[in-house]
C-alpha cells in the first residue's frame, strides 16, 4: 500500500472492486493494490462487487449514481460515497449532514467518515437492518460481560468532548469502542489526552476513529 487511503477505505481483503466518477488521477493513488483486488471503473450487469465507491459532486448524482451503487454492493460489502468537503473548492448541494435522502430511502445508513485529501470526504453506508442487528448483538453481549462480571464504578472511562464528537459521525467506530475492555478504552483515551499538542492530539483523534473502523482493539497494536 503506497498510502492510507487504502488503510482507510479497508480495500485489502476484498477480491472486487468498483470505483464510480472517480475523479482523474485518483485512481492512480491507489497503486500498488492490495494483493487479490481486482478493481474496475465500469460496472458490469450480471456482476456483485465486495467493495462499491463512488464519488458524487451534488445532490443530482446522489440521486443518479447512488441507487447503481448501491444494487452493484453485497450486503456485507463496503460502500463509499465520496463527496466534496465545505472547504474544498467545489461547488456543492450536500455535506456530512444533508443531501442523502435517496441512500436513506433504499434503507442505508451512513457509519462511519474519513477524509481522502483537501477535496474529498468519503462516507462508509451499510443496510440498516445489519446496521440495526450488529448493534443489538454488540449491547447484549456487553450486558451479558457486565452481568458476569460487573465493573466496579472507578473503571469508568471518560470519552473526551473531540473523541465524542468525533464518534457522532462514525457509529461504527463507537459501536466497536463500547464492546472493548476497560484496559483497552483507556488506552485509547489516555494516548489521545497525553498528546502535548493540538495538531498531534487533533491527529490522534482521528487516527482512533480510523483503528477502531479497522477492528483495532489497542491503539499501541503495531499494523
Amino acid at each position: 500500500m503506497s498510502n492510507d487511503i487504502v488503510k482507510k477505505l479497508r480495500l485489502a481483503g476484498c477480491k472486487r472492486a468498483l470505483i464510480m466518477n472517480a475523479p482523474e488521477g485518483y485512481i492512480g493513488k491507489l497503486d500498488p493494490l492490495p494483493e487479490g483486488v481486482v478493481l474496475t471503473e465500469q460496472k458490469e450487469s450480471d456482476q456483485a462487487y465486495d467493495f462499491v465507491q463512488v464519488f458524487v459532486y451534488n445532490m443530482a448524482e446522489v440521486q443518479s449514481l447512488t441507487p447503481q451503487a448501491i444494487q452493484a454492493v453485497i450486503p456485507e460489502g463496503m460502500l463509499w460515497i465520496n463527496y466534496p468537503k465545505g472547504t474544498s473548492k467545489i461547488k456543492t448541494d450536500i455535506n456530512r449532514d444533508s443531501g442523502w435522502q435517496t441512500v436513506t430511502d433504499l434503507q442505508f445508513e451512513g457509519v462511519s467518515l474519513v477524509s481522502i485529501d483537501e477535496t474529498w470526504s468519503a462516507m462508509r453506508f451499510r443496510p440498516i437492518g445489519l446496521v440495526k442487528s450488529q448493534r443489538s448483538e454488540r449491547q447484549a453481549k456487553r450486558a451479558e460481560n457486565a452481568n458476569k462480571s460487573p465493573l466496579p464504578a472507578d473503571k469508568t472511562v471518560i470519552v473526551p468532548d473531540d473523541l465524542a464528537a468525533a464518534f457522532q459521525s462514525n457509529l461504527e467506530a463507537q459501536v466497536f469502542y463500547e464492546t472493548l475492555s476497560y484496559t483497552n478504552r483507556k488506552e485509547y483515551v489516555r494516548w489521545i489526552t497525553d498528546a502535548k499538542r493540538d495538531e498531534t492530539r487533533s491527529g490522534r483523534v482521528e487516527k482512533t476513529i480510523d483503528k477502531l473502523s479497522r477492528g483495532i482493539k489497542n491503539p499501541m497494536v503495531k499494523e
